[in-house]
């Protein structure tokens, strides 16, 4: 199954690299050094695919480590991607999934809940 980079988690990696590279407009400049913000054009949809693989395939609670290694990014990045809480309805299935990353000496945790209908592509759900 292909994961359109529109999809899944691209407004979470692309606005908090926006938000980072913005922050300090608005005195928030210490987010930009956060994990998320290392992850380059290489990386992105690889870890995006990464999670994707996760929360189609893995149980609940299986973690599966990541790391940007041989993807021609000098600061290392590393992940650890967990799905969880995977409620199914005839309509969807949506499922938590909690991303650890670590870049650089720092740590930045994400939970999302996600869902998708059928063979649609995961969507970040709206609370």
């Amino acid at each position: 199954m292909r994961i359109r980079p529109a999809t899944l988690l691209s407004a979470l990696i692309f606005g908090s690299v926006v938000f980072s590279a913005s922050a300090s407009a608005v005195g928030l400049g210490f987010l930009a050094d956060t994990p998320m913000a290392y992850l380059n054009k290489n990386d992105k949809p690889v870890f995006v695919k990464a999670v994707a693989d996760v929360l189609n395939d893995k149980k609940d609670g299986e973690t599966v480590q990541w790391s940007n290694e041989g993807l021609r990014n000098s600061v290392r990045i590393a992940a650890e991607i967990t799905a969880s809480d995977t409620q199914k309805t005839d309509a969807q299935i949506c499922r938590k999934v909690l991303v650890g990353l670590s870049a650089k000496g720092q740590e930045q945790t994400l939970k999302l809940k996600v869902c998708k209908a059928g063979t649609a592509a995961w969507k970040v759900a709206k609370s």
